[in-house]
């Protein structure tokens, strides 16, 4: 007897971790262009400009990328975003750059891994952290790392959106 379990792979947007607390996923996408434009209304968000920067560069694609800050909406909280990928283009809204920062993280996983003429599906993201403090941990009693691996492993956890480095 043999058992065949057929399933469709997940999306991008399904995928992202963690999962955040609201996607809505729209129809169309978004055409990456070969040129990078990142605008913001607020100079507190320039840290999270040159994120995103650096993040189209890493994929070897441009885009435009708008990220304002939205400082009406306290639902969001300081760590909480909006991410509304549409065929125009990608908007940010954060209340802080923590939350911007954390949107651009998770336009990372949206993106395709390597390439232009890519696309991110049109989707609306809404996320703020379930819990304050997201830590990870790392043992240097027992053995010592160099200083890249510890600034790489500070990396991905800001990638998957800890915030606390013990």
């Amino acid at each position: 007897m043999s058992l065949i379990i057929l399933a469709t792979a997940p999306t991008r947007a399904q995928s992202l971790l963690p999962q955040p607390r609201s996607i809505v996923t729209g129809s169309g996408e978004y055409r990456l262009p070969s040129t990078v434009s990142v605008t913001t209304d607020s100079p507190l968000l320039k840290s999270s400009r040159d994120a995103a920067l650096d993040v189209l560069h890493a994929h070897e694609i441009g885009g435009w990328i708008a990220i304002r800050r939205s400082v009406s909406d306290t639902s969001l909280g300081r760590e909480g975003y909006r991410l509304d990928v549409r065929q125009a283009g990608i908007t940010i809204a954060a209340a802080a750059p923590a939350g911007a920062f954390y949107a651009v993280q998770t336009l990372d996983e949206l993106l395709p891994y390597r390439g232009g003429g890519a696309s991110v599906p049109a989707v609306s993201i809404v996320d703020s952290p379930a819990f304050a403090w997201r830590g990870i941990h790392l043992d240097v009693s027992r053995h010592f790392f160099p200083v890249p691996v510890v600034e790489r492993y500070i990396d991905v956890a800001a990638h998957f959106k800890l915030n606390v480095f013990h």
